[in-house]
C-alpha cells in the first residue's frame, strides 16, 4: 500500500502532474478535504468505482460512493480518524452498475504544519476475488495480526483453518492447536455444548462475546469474541474466534481492589483509632527518639494548654529546659530497655495542680522506634490516701489525747478527791479549798479537751449541719470577747478592740463563734501575762475581714503550713502551761471554709502572730 503525506497532498492537490503520478499506482488512492470533497481520484479508483476522475473530483464522497464499513458505521470511522489519525478495515462498495467490490482500506486524517485538520486520504486494495476464497480468510487474519490479537479461524464444521496463538494462551488453553484440528480438541467435554451454541450463533451472523476464567495451575482470564466472516454476498463462510488475554489486566484489577480494600481497612482502622484516641478522657501522645511530638490527642492538648499547631514541635520547644531534659532521658531509657516505665508527677493540668501517673512504652511505626505515653489523673486517689493518712494520724492523736491529756488529769483529780476525803476531818478549810480549786482546774481542762475532741469529731464526720443566718457582726464579736474576758483577766492580758462599722454578715452562728473564740483563746494562751491582744475588723467590697493579733511567742513556719493544710496534730503548752489537743485551729479552718471564707496566718517567732479570716455579707 502507498501512504500520502500531508505535505504531498497540500502541495499537489490541484496539480495535474501529481494526478498522473498517483494514477500509475495500482492501489485505489482517494483524497478529500475536511468536508469530504474529492481532491484526488486515481485510475485504480476509476476502475473499481467505474467513475472517471474528471467526474469524481470536486464532488462529495457521500453523494458519489455507496459503501459499507465492515464492523463500523461511517460516523464511527470519521470519529476514529479524528481521534486516532487513521482507520484500517474492510469496505464493501457498490458501483454504478451494481457490482459489489470488497476493498481492504487504510484511511488517514491529514493535517497541515500547524496541526490543523485539512482533509482525508484513503489507500485501498481490491480483495473482492480473495474474499470468495481461502485468501479472503488469510487477508482477514493478516488484518487481525496487525492488531496483535490471538485468534482461531474455524469453518462451518468447526475445523481450524487459520490460527495465531501466543505462548501464554497455549499454556492457558493447555493446547497445541494445528490447522485441521477440531476447535474442541483441547476443550473439556463439559464445555462442548456451550461453545457449539456460540459457534452456531456466529454462523447465523451474530457476534458473540463473553469472558472466561481458566484454572490451569495459575489462573488465566480470557475475553472471547465469536465473529462471523462473510463473503460479498453476505454469507457466513467461517468464524473468527478472537481471544484476548486479560490475565495481567485482571491481576492488576485484583491488586488494585486488594490495595483499595487494604487502604479502606487501614483508613477505617485509623479512623477508629483516631475516634478512640480523640475521645479518650486520658491524655495520650507519641514522640520519636529525638523528642519530636508526632501525636497529641485532644485530652492532652486541652490538659496541657497546647493546640494542633504544636504537633510536630520538639519537647524542648514545649516544656521548660529542666522538664524537657528529664522527659528525654526517660524516653531514652524506654527505647534502650524496650520496657514500660511508670512515674508519678505533679503538673499543672487545666490550670490546676494535679498529680498524674505517666505510663510510657515503646512502639514501632513505619520501621521507626517511637515512644507512646498515657497519663492518668490520680489526684483524687492521692487526696484519698492523704485523707486516710490524716484520719489515721487523727485517730492516733485522739488516742494520745485520751491516754495522756484526759486520762492523766482524771487520775490526778481522783487522787485529789481521795486526799480530801481522807483528810476531811483533820484538814483545815483553807487547805480543803486549795485542793478543791486544783480539782476544779483539772476538771475544766478535761472538759475543754473533751469539748475540743467532740467538735473535731463532728467536723470530720460532717454531722454538723450548716445553718447560715444574718448576724449583727459587731454585737456577736463583742459577745464572744465577753465570754473569754475572765480568762484574759486571770492572765492579766488586755484586750484591745478596733471594729469597723460593719453591716450584717451571713454565716452559721455557732461555726462563726467557735472559729473566732479559738483565735482569741489561742492568742491568750501564747501571750505572756501583762501583754495585750488586738481584735479588729475591716471591710472590703464583699467580705468582712476579722483579725486577732497577739504579741506572744509566735509559731514556727512548718507548723503554720500544717495548720493551713489541716494536718496539725501537735499540741503545745501555753505561756502558763495551758494544754490543748492541738485541734482547735484545724476546727476553726474547717468551719471558716464551710462558710465560704478563707483563713490566714502571719506569724513571727519573736513578735507574735496575726490570725485572720473573712466571711461574706448578708
Amino acid at each position: 500500500m502507498t501512504t500520502l503525506t500531508e505535505t504531498n497532498i497540500q502541495a499537489f492537490e490541484d496539480n495535474e502532474y501529481y494526478q498522473n503520478i498517483v494514477s500509475q499506482i495500482q492501489d485505489v488512492i482517494i483524497s478529500t478535504d475536511e468536508n469530504l470533497i474529492i481532491k484526488t481520484w486515481n485510475k485504480a479508483a476509476e476502475k473499481v468505482y467505474e467513475i472517471n476522475a474528471a467526474y469524481a473530483i470536486g464532488r462529495k464522497t457521500t453523494e458519489l460512493l455507496f459503501q459499507q464499513y465492515v464492523g463500523n458505521e461511517r460516523e464511527e470511522v470519521i470519529q476514529i480518524l479524528l481521534s486516532e489519525g487513521y482507520w484500517r478495515g474492510i469496505v464493501k462498495a457498490i458501483t454504478l452498475s451494481g457490482k459489489v467490490v470488497i476493498l481492504q482500506m487504510v484511511y488517514s486524517a491529514i493535517k497541515d504544519k500547524t496541526g490543523k485538520h485539512i482533509g482525508y486520504t484513503g489507500v485501498g486494495r481490491d480483495v473482492t476475488t480473495e474474499a470468495k476464497s481461502k485468501k479472503a480468510v488469510e487477508s482477514f487474519a493478516s488484518i487481525l495480526q496487525l492488531l496483535d490479537e490471538s485468534f482461531l479461524i474455524i469453518d462451518s464444521n468447526f475445523k481450524v483453518i487459520f490460527l495465531n496463538l501466543n505462548g501464554s494462551l497455549y499454556k492457558a488453553l493447555d493446547s497445541d492447536y494445528q490447522v485441521g484440528d477440531s476447535a474442541f480438541k483441547y476443550v473439556p467435554e463439559s464445555y462442548h455444548r456451550e461453545l457449539k451454541n456460540y459457534c452456531f450463533r456466529a454462523l447465523r451472523g451474530e457476534t458473540v462475546n463473553y469472558s472466561i476464567e481458566i484454572n490451569a495451575g495459575p489462573k488465566f482470564y480470557l475475553d472471547l469474541t465469536y465473529k462471523p466472516i462473510k463473503d460479498d454476498f453476505n454469507s457466513v463462510k467461517c468464524i473468527c474466534i478472537i481471544i484476548k488475554d486479560l490475565t495481567i489486566k485482571k491481576e492488576i484489577e485484583v491488586l488494585q481492589q486488594t490495595k483499595k480494600a487494604i487502604e479502606e481497612s487501614y483508613f477505617k482502622s485509623r479512623k477508629f483509632f483516631e475516634e478512640f484516641m480523640e475521645n479518650s478522657p486520658m491524655p495520650a501522645w507519641v514522640t520519636d527518639r529525638n523528642g519530636t511530638m508526632h501525636y497529641m490527642n485532644q485530652a492532652y492538648l486541652s490538659s496541657f494548654g497546647f493546640s494542633k499547631v504544636d504537633i510536630g514541635k520538639s519537647i524542648e520547644e514545649l516544656y521548660p529546659e529542666e522538664l524537657s531534659s528529664e522527659y528525654l532521658e526517660v524516653n531514652k531509657k524506654v527505647l534502650e530497655t524496650e520496657s514500660i516505665m511508670e512515674r508519678i508527677e505533679k503538673v499543672n493540668c487545666d490550670n490546676n495542680c494535679s498529680t498524674i501517673k505517666i505510663i510510657k512504652f515503646p512502639i514501632i511505626f513505619k520501621d521507626e522506634k517511637m515512644i507512646a505515653g498515657w497519663c492518668v489523673d490520680i489526684s483524687d486517689q492521692v487526696a484519698l490516701q492523704e485523707s486516710l493518712f490524716q484520719l489515721n494520724e487523727n485517730k492516733n492523736k485522739i488516742m494520745s489525747v485520751i491516754a495522756h491529756d484526759v486520762r492523766g488529769p482524771l487520775g490526778i483529780n481522783a487522787n485529789f478527791i481521795d486526799a480530801i476525803i481522807d483528810e476531811y476531818e483533820s484538814s483545815e478549810k483553807l487547805n480543803i479549798l486549795k485542793h478543791l480549786k486544783m480539782l476544779k482546774n483539772g476538771i475544766v481542762k478535761c472538759y475543754n479537751l473533751t469539748e475540743e475532741l467532740l467538735l473535731w469529731a463532728k467536723s470530720q464526720m460532717e454531722s454538723v449541719k450548716f445553718k447560715p443566718v444574718a448576724i449583727d457582726t459587731n454585737a456577736e464579736i463583742l459577745r464572744i470577747i465577753d465570754s473569754v474576758m475572765q480568762l484574759a483577766q486571770e492572765k492579766k492580758i488586755e484586750i484591745e478592740i478596733d471594729l469597723c462599722d460593719a453591716e450584717k454578715i451571713y454565716a452559721d452562728r455557732d461555726m462563726f463563734d467557735i472559729a473566732l473564740r479559738n483565735f482569741i483563746t489561742n492568742a491568750l494562751k501564747f501571750s505572756e501575762p501583762g501583754n495585750k491582744i488586738i481584735i479588729a475588723s475591716e471591710k472590703t467590697d464583699n467580705k468582712l475581714f476579722i483579725h486577732v493579733r497577739d504579741f506572744g511567742i509566735g509559731i514556727k513556719k512548718a507548723l503554720v503550713e500544717k495548720i493551713l493544710k489541716k494536718q496539725n496534730n501537735e499540741s503545745t503548752y501555753g505561756t502558763k502551761g495551758e494544754k490543748g489537743a492541738g485541734l482547735g485551729l484545724v476546727i476553726a479552718k474547717d468551719y471558716i471554709e464551710k462558710n465560704n471564707g478563707e483563713m490566714f496566718i502571719n506569724s513571727d517567732e519573736k513578735s507574735g502572730s496575726v490570725f485572720s479570716f473573712n466571711v461574706g455579707f448578708a
